[in-house]
């Protein structure tokens, strides 16, 4: 393999950083595999990531990105390279406050942003480019996700302060 990557779990002692470590338990049980499977590739992450030399010295080196390491998977996946993960573990510690938290998801959101750019643009087949897509569209889910999050807030206070009068169109008012 030209890339090869462990799972890697983000842990700590607070209710923040268990939601986290789910949240990785779920992306290297079922994403990773998934998108290695069905496409051979994956966006690799910095933490315990190892790269062939040779792969790495032929590209000119990492990628200036906010994300190095899943921009190099896009230069790798575009050179031909292979992915492969490891039956590993790599622990790091998860951000411990919100600030840290939101801080950490917005460099990166804006990073799988840069790559999502770039994934649309490499020379890559179809098959490899789903394989980044699919990751990479994370940061456009939540962005859609907040307004309609806002909406249902805002339907369901003003229905409650409007009384049952106020309804959606599709509703009609047989209902109550």
């Amino acid at each position: 393999y030209d890339a090869m990557m462990p799972r890697v779990y983000r842990t700590g002692d607070s209710l923040l950083s268990n939601l986290l470590t789910i949240d990785t338990h779920i992306w290297n049980a079922k994403v990773l595999p998934f998108l290695h499977r069905y496409f051979g590739v994956f966006p690799q992450s910095g933490e315990g990531c190892f790269l062939r030399r040779s792969v790495v010295e032929s590209l000119g080196g990492f990628p200036h990105s906010l994300t190095e390491d899943a921009m190099m998977s896009i230069e790798i996946a575009e050179a031909g390279g292979t992915f492969g993960l490891v039956d590993s573990r790599v622990y790091e510690q998860a951000p411990t406050s919100l600030r840290g938290h939101f801080t950490q998801r917005f460099r990166w959101n804006r990073g799988y942003l840069t790559c999502l750019w770039e994934t649309l643009r490499a020379d890559l087949p179809l098959k490899r480019r789903l394989g980044f897509v699919f990751p990479f569209l994370a940061p456009l889910t939540l962005i859609f996700t907040i307004p309609a999050w806002v909406f249902f807030m805002l339907y369901w206070v003003s229905a409650v302060v409007g009384g049952p009068d106020v309804v959606a169109p599709w509703m009609g008012t047989d209902w109550y």
